[in-house]
């Protein structure tokens, strides 16, 4: 009798963005390394086949299943934010693991799902990635009340998260630094780094990014690509921007391209308006679509600088990643997780995330020719491959 495939649910209900591309390098490594004695369930976003046609062709393989959460799922996530916006998705999985039997269950983002799995304890085993590494708090250069609290508060849910008979392993994105401190801070093995991953893209070929927003060959273009939101700094890009002297203004252009966060959109467009009315000598493109890889590559390769003003920096970013693989650099925070990796591979310039502080950056690299590290540079690149991030998380 053939013994029964283990069987693996990788649970990642947004799975837009970045998130879309963790469960693309997934199934593309499941159908290179053809793992025959196991079986993959991938619980997605609705609507998700819809946007990343790619990536639902891939899946049509022996082995792999995708399953789309359903409409009346989508509009009960899209209603859970704040504290206890978790435990929606916690029914979700719930749900999804009493129908489909996993052995082991994956969570694709685990920051979400923290609190409830303190309280619930799931019929299997289950791993997943924590995306928010409260111990880079500690490296925070201005350290509010509001953070100590905070950096309380996840010590106390780590230690309870960690109570869960039925955890095996949490991985944090090119966290060595923090699963050091946590495996010896709770005495556990449990912590592991992951790679944050880039795929290798060649560029979308005869397209200009000059020409496709009429940018002047003079000007130095400013890439800002991600969902905007207040903890990716909009708010204090776009003050600095209105401080731009007007030699500055006449020879750079900013880009923000990426969708609004939902509950955004208004003060996002807002904010953006007042600045092209106040300060209309200078450029900005906004780009609310979505983008292809493909196109994705060629704008990071064209750019002068990519803008990452992070207020949140003990997250690990993929846009760094990109960067440094279009060999592109970056303005971003001098705090936390990123602005080590920047300073440590020199990667660009690491600031305050003040308006003031970035001004002065953006000024500056006006006139500023980067020199990357090659062998520094090189070296981060090649730690994030997708092949080892599949690798690693699949291999629990």
């Amino acid at each position: 009798m053939t013994p029964i495939p283990k069987h693996i649910l990788i649970f990642e209900p947004l799975s837009g963005g970045h998130r879309a591309e963790f469960i693309g390098h997934l199934i593309d490594y499941i159908v290179r390394e053809n793992p025959a004695d196991q079986r993959y369930t991938f619980v997605v976003a609705n609507g998700f086949g819809n946007t990343y046609g790619e990536i639902l062709e891939l899946a049509a393989s022996p082995g792999i299943i995708l399953r789309e959460v359903s409409p009346s799922q989508a509009r009960m996530l899209d209603g859970s934010r704040g504290p206890l916006g978790g435990f929606a998705f916690w029914r979700i999985l719930d749900a999804c693991i009493g129908e489909l039997m996993p052995d082991h269950v994956i969570v694709m983002d685990l920051t979400w799902m923290e609190l409830p799995l303190c309280f619930h304890r799931p019929p299997c085993p289950f791993s997943g990635i924590l995306f928010v590494q409260y111990p880079e708090l500690r490296s925070l250069s201005r350290r509010s009340f509001r953070r100590q609290g905070k950096f309380v508060a996840k010590e106390i849910k780590t230690r309870l998260l960690l109570r869960n008979p039925m955890l095996r392993r949490i991985f944090l994105l090119n966290g060595s630094v923090a699963c050091d401190y946590l495996n010896c801070r709770f005495g556990v093995t449990c912590f592991s780094p992951i790679p944050d991953p880039v795929p290798v893209v060649v560029a979308e070929p005869n397209f200009s990014l000059r020409r496709q927003y009429g940018i002047e060959a003079g000007r130095r273009v400013y890439l800002f690509f991600c969902s905007m939101s207040v903890r990716k700094g909009v708010g204090v890009l776009v003050e600095a921007m209105a401080l731009l002297s007007r030699e500055a203004a006449q020879n750079s252009a900013f880009i923000f391209c990426g969708m609004p966060e939902p509950g955004y959109a208004k003060r996002f467009h807002a904010m953006c308006r007042k600045l092209v009315n106040k300060r209309p000598d200078v450029l900005l493109h906004l780009e609310e679509q979505f983008v292809s890889s493909v196109r994705m590559r060629a704008m990071f390769e064209q750019a002068d600088w990519i803008l990452m003003p992070y207020i949140r920096p003990e997250y690990s970013s993929g846009i760094l990643a990109h960067a440094a693989s279009a060999a592109t650099p970056v303005i971003g925070p001098v705090d936390g997780l990123i602005g080590r990796q920047i300073r440590e591979h020199r990667l660009g310039r690491s600031v305050d995330i003040t308006s003031k502080a970035l001004l002065g950056a953006i000024e500056a690299a006006i006139k500023e020719d980067y020199a990357f590290n090659e062998t520094a540079r090189q070296a981060f690149v090649e730690a994030s491959s997708p092949e080892q991030f599949a690798a690693t998380l699949l291999g629990i």
